[in-house]
């Protein structure tokens, strides 16, 4: 181990060498090609090579009239195209302050917000309200799934997709006023949001309808250690409640943490687990009895991420809705619903990443990539389906949910029904 440090401590002083008569864009797509190189799983070093190659050759052309002045904006555009190129929707590049914002989310604890989460078509430019927060600014002021966002601040919305987030779901501070012009089945109406702190990453959400179905809304599994215990709270809550048939909504939600999702999904089978191929080797993370746990190959002790304090099983009839936003985590979850023959999921194709895991590494200047480091395994080593198609597939429409009707919804109600 040692002399393996010291070779890597020389190779590390090669390269910052090198790295020192370099011009600042050079440094960063070197940085970046190397983490590329070192950690993407989709492709070998070797067949990446000539990928990486083309780019550093566009770097040099456009470094040219001033190679020692370069800036990292030159290669952070460069960057972007390469891993726009790679055609993986589980590995991006992110600018400085996009992935600080990105940082900030992933760090956890109170961020301003007003509550909700929006979508914009870029065939009609068009954005539309996917989620909103319980108890937040958005929910108050009678925001709901499906209004469509015509003004804010009485002015049309940026036209950048960074733009308009950044002003509708990532405000600065707390206490900072947004006027929204929204439309909902033909009628436009306006409300003023004020900012506030929030708690972090939306956790999960349990509703009873009056025909006693309960549905329980999965926003994502960002939030560490909290949002697997949530799960298990409102099954149990499902169960006191006497609901008896259970649709849990993974519609838009991105994924998250493996440890998140497997802990939630631990509430709807006895025990799970993913094995996970990287360049360092095979691991294993799995549930079983109310714990978390993780291992390499070929280990027998397990490391143990956390226990539940109160584990809670549901075993009632389940419906699974999924929609092209559903991603990673949601679709192992929809998966594993499937392949074991669960449930019914509902909805449409998901998002297509769902036999792959990432790694984040920050870049020198700030900005970001996200990486397509690991292969999503079955215990027996054959591999996750990429998505999830549907049993029972059903467009999620926005413009029918603006009207009222939430058709997804609707069928898994229908489904459900039919179950003993």
């Amino acid at each position: 181990m040692a002399r393996a440090l010291r070779r890597l401590a020389g190779l590390w002083g090669l390269l910052l060498l090198g790295l020192a008569q370099a011009s600042p864009a050079e440094d960063l797509f070197d940085q970046a090609s190397y983490y590329l190189t070192q950690r993407y799983i989709r492709a070998d070093p070797a067949a990446l090579a000539p990928l990486l190659s083309q780019y550093q050759s566009k770097l040099k052309e456009v470094c040219a009239p001033a190679p020692d002045a370069c800036g990292f904006e030159a290669a952070g555009r460069l960057i972007a195209a390469l891993v726009e190129e790679l055609g993986d929707g589980h590995t991006h590049y992110f600018p400085p302050l996009d992935y600080g914002v990105l940082a900030e989310e992933l760090a956890g604890g109170a961020q301003p917000t007003y509550g909700l989460e929006t979508l914009r078509v870029p065939q009609t430019r068009e954005h539309w309200v996917l989620r909103v927060d319980p108890g937040g600014p958005a929910e108050k002021a009678g925001l709901q799934r499906g209004d469509r966002v015509v003004l804010a601040n009485r002015q049309p919305l940026p036209e950048s997709a960074r733009e308009a987030y950044r002003l509708l779901e990532s405000p600065k501070s707390a206490g900072l006023s947004l006027e929204l012009t929204l439309s909902r089945a033909g009628r436009r109406w306006a409300v003023v949001l004020k900012s506030v702190l929030g708690e972090g990453s939306p956790l999960p959400s349990l509703t009873t309808r009056p025909d006693g179905v309960g549905v329980l809304s999965i926003p994502n599994f960002d939030a560490a250690g909290a949002v697997g215990p949530k799960v298990h709270e409102l099954v149990a809550l499902a169960g006191e409640r006497g609901v008896k048939k259970l649709v849990v909504d993974l519609r838009d939600n991105p994924g998250g943490l493996v440890t998140e999702f497997l802990a939630s999904a631990g509430a709807f089978f006895d025990s799970l687990s993913r094995r996970f191929r990287s360049r360092d080797g095979d691991f294993e993370q799995g549930y079983r009895r109310g714990q978390v746990y993780g291992k390499a190959a070929g280990d027998e002790e397990a490391y143990v991420f956390y226990t539940l304090r109160k584990p809670a099983r549901w075993r009632g009839p389940l419906a699974v809705l999924v929609n092209s936003r559903s991603a990673s985590g949601a679709e192992y979850f929809a998966a594993d619903v499937q392949l074991r023959r669960r449930g019914a999921v509902v909805g449409e194709r998901t998002s297509g990443v769902g036999n792959t895991s990432t790694r984040f590494v920050q870049l020198m200047d700030g900005s970001g990539l996200q990486i397509s480091s690991s292969l999503a395994l079955q215990p027996d080593g054959s591999p996750y389906p990429e998505a999830v198609t549907p049993d029972l597939i059903v467009p999620d429409d926005l413009e029918a949910r603006n009207r009222g009707q939430d058709l997804p919804l609707a069928r898994a109600l229908e489904w459900l029904a039919a179950q003993p």
